[in-house]
């Protein structure tokens, strides 16, 4: 059933010519999207607390350009560099396949902006990203980048990202226009005092667990 369920779960990422280097322009083009709420607790007898959570997406072709909101009760951002543990921080996060599940690309950023990149094959070691590779993604946290232990309250912050299709390193795309990929988007915080696991499609493990691309959700981008 909840298979059923994420395979009519489709959405669609528009194309939007904007100068990427604008960044008013960039976030009034964010401004103008639909909000995509990160909201299913898959496992409350695991993890029952559920941050508010939503991300604004669309592409240009060249880049991909994501916009988390983030509302929660603690907020944690102890990995000081890339390929860290992020998330045990408070973390936002999207998987990516290309072929609908026996490869895939996870994206996982800290609040600060900290990320952690691989590839997977089914059946083989996950590849990381270099440091090449990392710089390729630019990162605009609005409660900065440096880190800090827990801060427990009302907290509120954004991330956006802006990811070049040469992010996809296992693979020679050359444009996002009229890729039809499947993607799941997450936040987490293994160490936070309020953690958490929530996804944008649903996911029907009994444990959790985000490495799961047949519960990937069918994501078209815009030609």
């Amino acid at each position: 059933m909840i298979k059923t369920l994420v395979a009519l779960l489709i959405m669609l990422v528009p194309k939007i010519n904007v100068d990427i280097q604008d960044s008013a322009a960039v976030s009034r083009a964010l401004d103008g999207l639909q909000d995509n709420a990160i909201a299913c607790c898959n496992w409350p007898e695991v993890r029952s607390y559920v941050p508010e959570v939503s991300f604004r997406i669309f592409h240009t072709g060249k880049y991909m350009v994501i916009r988390y909101d983030v509302r929660e009760k603690s907020t944690r951002a102890v990995a000081d560099a890339d390929d860290g543990k992020v998330w045990e921080d408070s973390c936002v996060e999207f998987f990516l396949s290309p072929d609908g599940g026996n490869s895939y690309y996870n994206f996982e950023t800290s609040c600060i902006g900290k990320m952690h990149i691989g590839h997977r094959v089914s059946g083989e070691a996950a590849v990381h990203a270099n440091a090449q590779q990392f710089a390729l993604v630019k990162r605009y946290p609005t409660i900065g980048k440096e880190p800090f232990e827990e801060i427990t309250g009302d907290n509120h912050w954004q991330m956006t990202l802006v990811v070049p299709i040469e992010a996809l390193f296992a693979d020679k795309f050359t444009s996002w226009s009229g890729q039809k990929f499947t993607m799941n988007f997450y936040k987490c915080g293994d160490k936070l005092s309020t953690s958490h696991y929530v996804s944008w499609a649903p996911i029907g493990t009994p444990r959790p667990n985000f490495h799961r691309p047949d519960y990937f959700a069918p994501v078209e981008f815009e030609d």
